[in-house]
């Protein structure tokens, strides 16, 4: 496992929030003791938009793929089913992860 994700970089918002931006510039973290690293801070940032009320979001089973040509224009293929749409179906954002880098544990806000 370690090799497949071991170059995976840190996930970045999709948004940021003011909550977000706060913890991206180094502002303490509520009832967290632990000093943490740059890339942990977006994590735990990402982690914390995730988490926030629910709101629609690309559903994750659809693949983004480029059509061949002139245009390239883009496609959403669902693999189990081999449906194509030009526009992703958006789905209910699901709570709940786990924080799982590289250099250890040091911190679970949730």
């Amino acid at each position: 496992m370690a090799e497949i994700y071991s170059e995976l970089p840190s996930p970045e918002p999709d948004e940021l929030t003011d909550q977000t931006r706060e913890i991206l510039n180094g502002s303490p973290i509520f009832g967290l003791h632990s000093t943490l690293h740059p890339y942990q801070r977006t994590s735990v940032a990402t982690m914390l938009l995730k988490e926030s009320p629910s709101r629609p979001i690309p559903d994750p089973t659809y693949i983004r793929v480029s059509g061949v040509g002139e245009n390239e224009r883009k496609f959403y293929l669902q693999p189990t089913t081999l449906e194509i749409l030009q526009d992703c179906p958006r789905t209910s954002s699901v709570r709940g992860g786990i924080l799982c880098e590289e250099l250890g544990k040091t911190c679970s806000p949730f």
